[in-house]
């Protein structure tokens, strides 16, 4: 159902697609490319709403871009060394600084994981309202510690569902760069349902 569904007039897979194709090359230097990136994947990708945002999306991306630029050398240090999600789940600490840039007008978790995840696809999994339900999870206040229990949820998932995602890897036809991918649009769907 995900890899024919459409948001927004264009087709999953073609989103999916594109995200990972704007980050393959890592984080850009702040500027037009970083904010484009940032603005992508809080409108076009759905990292949040458009009646969420007092001055649009343009704007927001900016402050977040500019927050990410600020930080930088610190997140990619973070970022880099962080191993698969299979392996292990970030800690806590290191998922709080991660995490800052993405305080803007509000802190926007939701388009943090989806920004990370296109950005390291096996380790950060995306955190949205569909995959809480679907993993019976309800989010704390504390943003590090709602992804650090999300993402410990979701291993635990992809570890005991190993064989039947190789399986569907085969259905999937090769769409999701990652099980991490694979089990999202599953959790996205499941979560539609519950």
């Amino acid at each position: 159902k995900y890899n024919s569904d459409r948001y927004r007039g264009d087709a999953n897979l073609d989103l999916d697609a594109r995200g990972y194709r704007i980050f393959a090359s890592g984080l850009p230097e702040l500027g037009h490319e970083l904010v484009e990136m940032v603005r992508f994947v809080g409108e076009d990708y759905g990292g949040t709403q458009a009646r969420f945002l007092q001055g649009g999306f343009l704007k927001e991306s900016e402050r977040i871009a500019r927050n990410i630029g600020d930080k930088k050398a610190r997140l990619l240090d973070l970022i880099a060394p962080q191993r698969p999600l299979i392996d292990a789940v970030p800690t806590e600490a290191d998922l709080r600084e991660i995490l800052v840039p993405f305080e803007g007008a509000k802190f926007w978790l939701v388009w943090a994981t989806k920004f990370l995840h296109f950005l390291k696809p096996e380790t950060f999994p995306i955190l949205d309202g569909r995959a809480e339900k679907a993993l019976a999870i309800t989010r704390s206040g504390n943003p590090a510690r709602a992804y650090a229990v999300f993402s410990r949820s979701f291993r635990e998932v992809l570890i005991a569902n190993e064989d039947i995602l190789t399986r569907l890897r085969i259905e999937d036809q090769g769409s999701s760069p990652s099980d991490l991918k694979l089990l999202d649009k599953i959790l996205f769907e499941a979560g539609a349902e519950s």
